[in-house]
């Protein structure tokens, strides 16, 4: 009898044991997903999967698995990643990403920077919000894509306190270049200004001459006069 409560008494303390130490071991991560798509017909692409510090790329070419993944355990380990395109022409290189967040809580957002490599060489960054739970929900980010000139938005929507003003003080106009679709919530830019170089180095990335423009259309003082149209150079940057 006594042998045997011993024997109960010491499956217990096991389990206990046991119990307190494993649990959290046990607990699940969360794990969030994102695309990154790249060249114009998005032959190559990423699917990346976040969990704590944690990332991954698992590597897909005309929307198969290659069975190529890389991993890293802290996802600011990430740099000079390079991704070729299967024109032979281009590669890009994805120089370093960022959370919203530090130390071991899943980011729902990352900011991606990728250098594109070719005939024409430039550098985007990309914004993925609200990173989806699985692949199928997971937001895009699409580099050396169709590039387009636009007002810059808030969530893909003009700000409402963009408006012209009369008088001495002039209105700023903040355009941007790059990729845009908020139903995939694709937000990709041309980076404007150059990298890592002091106040007085700073300079535009856009070759001599090319630069965005305005074209504003004013209203006639007169009834039944034509409208005042006016282009203005958007040749500043920041």
């Amino acid at each position: 009898m006594n042998k045997c409560w011993l024997l109960c008494l010491c499956v217990l303390l096991l389990a206990g044991s046991v119990g307190f130490v494993v649990y959290p071991l046990l607990k699940p991560g969360v794990r969030r997903y994102c695309w990154l798509y790249f060249g114009p017909e998005t032959k190559v692409c990423l699917l990346v999967c976040v969990e704590g510090e944690a990332i991954s790329f698992a590597h897909y070419v005309d929307g198969s698995f290659t069975g190529q993944t890389e991993r890293f355990g802290d996802r600011t380990k990430c740099t000079n990643l390079t991704i070729a395109d299967p024109d032979g022409e281009n590669c890009y290189t994805i120089t370093r990403i960022s959370g919203m967040t530090s130390g071991r809580e899943t980011p729902k957002e990352l900011l991606v920077h990728v250098d594109i490599k070719g005939p024409v060489e430039y550098h985007q960054y990309g914004d993925t919000t609200e990173m989806g739970l699985d692949p199928e929900t997971a937001p895009m980010a699409h580099f050396r894509g169709p590039l387009t000139v636009g007002a810059a938005t808030i969530n893909w929507k003009l700000p409402r306190d963009l408006a012209l003003q009369r008088g001495n003080q002039p209105t700023d106009v903040r355009a941007l270049v790059g990729t845009f679709d908020a139903a995939r919530r694709c937000w990709v830019v041309v980076r404007s200004e150059s990298m890592f170089t002091r106040p007085e180095e700073r300079h535009s990335t856009f070759p001599e001459g090319i630069h965005p423009v305005v074209d504003i259309e004013f209203p006639p003082k007169n009834p039944g006069d034509l409208p005042i149209k006016r282009r203005y150079a958007l040749d500043q940057f920041c």
